[in-house]
């Protein structure tokens, strides 16, 4: 005998009248009752599966005969041990040529969804070990690795998810900090914070208002130049403010920007500028130069005859007297370029490559330069010599997608981000002296099995 979906539900109409939880039952709620918040209590040998509800209340007999109904009904409904169980849709959806779902699929399918990444944050100031972000909850946090493969210690524990690392710094007043950025509840006015290792606690940084985004710190000077994103009657408009972290009160206005499409790039080593990106639109974004003293600004590399040019990211050279720089101008693909500051004379640098380079890093020394290509949607890692601009191939790097490569402060350690069909996010190192690529997270896969999976 089966019974209808009409049957089943009038059916918890009467359990949920007299508050009936047994095991099968509460199997069966969780598993055929969609919609409905079933919170069973444990049966106790020798008492009663039951409990009063609400309701008026009845006599003994009623009570039982209630019951006696309601456990006969749910046996029926219950399907037979070995029979095909299926998804059944919520009150508020039709469906119109959809099959059933086994719920065996979606158990399946559901691991597809539970697997973890980690992404590279921060390289620690000295010693070789990192900053990554994962995620152990329901929100990615602030993690520390000190080594290949080592486990993670988790350093924020919050709610909301952990952004922007911006800094890692050892000289802090407890000891070594780092500063990050995080909203509340969801509504993206993410604020920056500084934390304490030592003490795990987090200092506020910026007003606690509007949206700030995380920055970049000056190695030399120790100060961190970030944004603060507004508007008024005229239309939105970006704050450069300057702050060192270890000091809430060094809090200074540099500038204000009309435009919510601006950030800091980097800082000049002898901190008397600062690199701005100006994004307009995915064609049109452009680089500008800021005084940290006067807060005066002026565009370099202007587009010509009113054209539009992509820049991405502005590095300065270790002299100061250039830029390193993205650029699409005269080309189908954003190349690698060197700006002479004074001259604004532009050299390419990454040759006749088809396809962006879509990141790059400068090494603490001002000897290299690690840029990434997207060829074909698939990334090619390439090492510069920034003395004589010869390039070579990282050939044994593993087939997919790379974030931002990030040198480490002895010159000889590249960190990136990379997601392959095998590898749903984790951190990798290259040593450049010796060409070899150390797997330094090892994120987990909701049990399944990618060994069969092309890894390079």
């Amino acid at each position: 005998m089966r019974t209808t979906e009409s049957d089943a539900k009038q059916t918890f109409a009467i359990l949920r009248s007299i508050r009936i939880v047994c095991p099968a039952a509460s199997a069966y709620a969780l598993t055929h009752e969609p919609g409905v918040s079933a919170k069973p209590v444990q049966c106790v040998p020798g008492r009663r599966c039951l409990r009063r509800s609400l309701a008026p209340a009845r006599s003994r007999v009623e009570m039982k005969s209630l019951l006696f109904f309601g456990l006969l009904t749910v046996l029926i409904v219950l399907p037979a041990a070995g029979e095909e169980q299926f998804l059944i849709p919520g009150d508020n959806m039709t469906l119109d040529g959809i099959p059933s779902i086994p719920v065996a699929i979606a158990d399946d399918a559901g691991r597809y969804g539970q697997y973890r990444s980690a992404r590279f944050a921060e390289w620690h100031p000295e010693r070789l070990e990192m900053l990554v972000s994962t995620r152990f909850g329901n929100t990615s946090q602030v993690h520390s690795v000190g080594a290949p493969g080592a486990f993670r210690e988790q350093l924020t524990f919050f709610d909301e998810p952990v952004r922007g690392v911006s800094s890692y710094v050892s000289n802090g007043l407890d000891g070594e900090y780092f500063t990050y950025v995080r909203d509340v509840g969801g509504a993206e006015f993410y604020q920056l914070y500084r934390h304490d290792i030592a003490a795990g606690r987090s200092t506020l940084l910026s007003d606690g208002s509007k949206r700030h985004g995380g920055g970049v710190l000056s190695e030399e000077s120790g100060l961190l130049a970030y944004t603060r994103w507004d508007a008024d009657e005229e239309g939105a408009f970006t704050q450069i403010r300057i702050i060192d972290p270890k000091i809430p009160e060094s809090d200074r206005l540099v500038t204000t920007l009309r435009g919510g499409g601006w950030r800091p790039e980097d800082w000049c080593p002898d901190g008397k500028s600062i690199s701005l990106i100006e994004y307009i639109s995915i064609n049109d974004s452009r680089v500008w130069v800021m005084d940290t003293e006067t807060g005066e600004v002026r565009r370099l590399l202007p587009a010509e005859n009113g054209g539009s040019v992509a820049h991405g990211s502005a590095i300065f050279s270790n002299d100061g007297k250039g830029l390193y720089v993205t650029s699409d101008a005269d080309s189908e693909f954003r190349k690698l370029m060197y700006v002479d500051l004074e001259t604004q004379v532009q050299s390419a640098l990454s040759g006749d490559i088809a396809g962006d380079v879509t990141s790059f890093d400068l090494s603490g020394d001002g000897k290299q330069l690690a840029y990434t290509t997207n060829e074909q949607g698939i990334s090619v890692l390439y090492l510069l010599d920034a003395a004589t601009g010869n390039s070579r191939r990282v050939e044994n790097l593993p087939v997919g997608v790379m974030g931002s490569s990030h040198w480490h402060n002895d010159n000889e350690h590249l960190a990136f981000s990379m997601s392959s069909a095998s590898v749903p996010g984790d951190v990798f190192v290259l040593n450049v002296a010796s060409n070899e690529i150390a797997r330094w997270t090892h994120s987990e896969t909701g049990g399944l099995d990618t060994s069969q999976r092309p890894a390079r």
